[in-house]
């Protein structure tokens, strides 16, 4: 998980340098969700969404948590198409 969550501290920075880039939250979440920490990874892909609702990576990634109890085991997100 150490790699996982450099990643989220990098594209965190991303997201307070660029807060209104759709693409900085959808990768943020990415970085969340594999980091085990899905209720934040789910606050990220609707603050993407928020900021561009046609993103389709977003919503597709929080689609497919839809449905799922918490806690889960981590894994990789919906892959892209």
């Amino acid at each position: 998980m150490i790699v996982a969550d450099s990643i989220t501290v990098f594209v965190g920075s991303a997201v307070r340098t660029k807060p209104e880039d759709p693409k900085a939250h959808y990768h943020l979440g990415v970085a969340l969700s594999r980091s085990g920490r899905v209720e934040e990874a789910i606050d990220a892909y609707r603050e993407a969404l928020r900021l561009n609702p046609d993103h389709p990576l977003a919503r597709r990634a929080l689609d497919a948590f839809r449905g799922f109890d918490y806690p889960f085991e981590p894994g990789p997100p919906p892959p892209c198409p």
